[in-house]
């Protein structure tokens, strides 16, 4: 696991929002070929709050693939996420 990419947002020099981006170290066979899971971690500097957005695998029951659920995640959840692929990564 390691950070993909970086997005900043700037409205006249102002900072708005950051997002990192980062795939898991597992890949899923899906119907299109092998993806990954995606976590994106972003902060609103407007409002001041977190944003984390969570592209999980889920298996199809009837067959050898995968699909993909994105769903909003509380920051706790998207750090705890982050450790386990960083274990993972590690071993």
């Amino acid at each position: 696991m390691s950070l993909q990419y970086k997005q900043i947002l700037y409205c006249d020099r102002i900072l708005l929002e950051e997002d990192d981006v980062y795939y898991s170290p597992y890949k899923y066979n899906t119907i299109d070929g092998n993806r990954h899971e995606i976590l994106s971690v972003g902060y609103d500097h407007y409002d001041k709050s977190w944003r984390c957005t969570y592209e999980c695998a889920i298996k199809d029951n009837d067959g050898p693939y995968y699909g993909f659920y994105t769903c909003s995640i509380e920051k706790t959840k998207a750090d705890s996420i982050l450790n386990m692929w960083k274990i993972s990564n590690d071993k």
